[in-house]
């Protein structure tokens, strides 16, 4: 998403807002107590999407933040509901998402689950098809029979 933002802010400097949930290019979030209440390690700003949304009606009220347009983020480590079925129950439709893992020998096995939130309110009218991909189809197709 990063070269996303870069090429956004290029074309339409100051008119629109990124939030970085971890806290580690942006600052919006953690410098809101409210949403920073859980700490700050290396890894970024301790707050996943349950505890944003469930606190998002006082940090309204003391941060002035409101609900994301548009979500993009990874997925898939180990949440009770996977992050797209959640989005949905807070209003918002996915519009791409990848799903699959790589698997890299010797060991490394991560997550290649990557979705696009859109909040539903701002499609209405709109034809726009969701995506869904499984990456490991595209990284290793089966093999055809000649």
């Amino acid at each position: 998403m990063g070269m996303v933002n870069f090429h956004l802010a290029k074309a339409f400097h100051g008119e629109f807002q990124v939030w970085d949930m971890a806290g580690l290019v942006d600052n919006t979030l953690r410098h809101c107590a409210v949403m920073a209440q859980d700490g700050f390690d290396k890894q970024g700003l301790r707050i996943n999407y349950r505890k944003f949304f469930d606190r998002l009606p006082q940090a309204e009220k003391e941060c002035g933040l409101r609900a994301p347009d548009i979500i993009y983020d990874i997925y898939g480590w180990g949440e009770t509901t996977p992050l797209p079925d959640f989005l949905r129950s807070q209003g918002y439709r996915i519009i791409f998402n990848q799903t699959g893992r790589v698997d890299i020998k010797p060991g490394i096995d991560i997550t290649a689950q990557e979705m696009i939130a859109v909040r539903e309110n701002l499609l209405q009218g709109l034809d726009v098809q969701d995506d869904v991909i499984d990456f490991n189809l595209l990284m290793y197709p089966p093999a055809t029979k000649n």
